[in-house]
């Protein structure tokens, strides 16, 4: 009993640390002092797990989760996160000045290595993002685990049909 109420702790203050860190990237440059060092600077790479995400989802306003897989991965058996982006890697690549400067940048795929790279694109560009540990494989169990999962509300497509696949810089965003 004692060892879980440890672990619960922990947890809590990872998850504070991680809100902090999102927080403080939206602050801009901070002011040159003590705080400055520990603060999140432009161009870093960071890593999340999917409870960390999910908590960001809740508490970050912010906060854009990316998948970088094809469209016809995201119509799979894992499906893929509510309001989230579908940006695929090849389309990334063309697409990064576009990305906004001023949100929480999260990249997710299948298991992990593509976001990595995304988010590593990313800060070569000056962004700071965060990748998923695990991706959407990891995203899935923990659904499961909570009973969380639900399942989807419309029937999707066969391979055969393939979904439609536009390129995300190419839409039109009602803007």
């Amino acid at each position: 009993m004692k060892n879980n109420r440890i672990i619960l702790a922990v947890g809590v203050i990872a998850a504070g640390v991680i809100a902090a860190m999102a927080i403080s990237s939206h602050s801009g440059p901070p002011a040159p002092s003590a705080s400055a060092q520990n603060a999140v600077t432009p161009g870093r790479v960071l890593a999340i797990d999917v409870v960390a995400l999910q908590r960001l989802m809740r508490m970050d306003p912010n906060l854009v989760i990316i998948d970088v897989r094809r469209a016809a991965e995201r119509s799979g058996p894992l499906g893929f996160i509510p309001r989230s982006l579908n940006i695929p890697m090849k389309q990334l690549a063309a697409g990064l000045d576009k990305l906004p400067k001023d949100k929480t940048l999260v990249f997710i795929c299948h298991s992990g290595p593509r976001s990595l790279d995304a988010a590593r694109k990313a800060a070569a560009s000056g962004l700071t993002s965060y990748y998923v540990k695990g991706g959407m494989v990891a995203w899935r169990r923990m659904l499961r685990h909570k009973g969380d999962e639900k399942r989807p509300a419309a029937p999707q497509p066969t391979p055969e049909e393939g979904p439609e696949e536009t390129p995300f810089f190419e839409r039109d965003m009602g803007c």
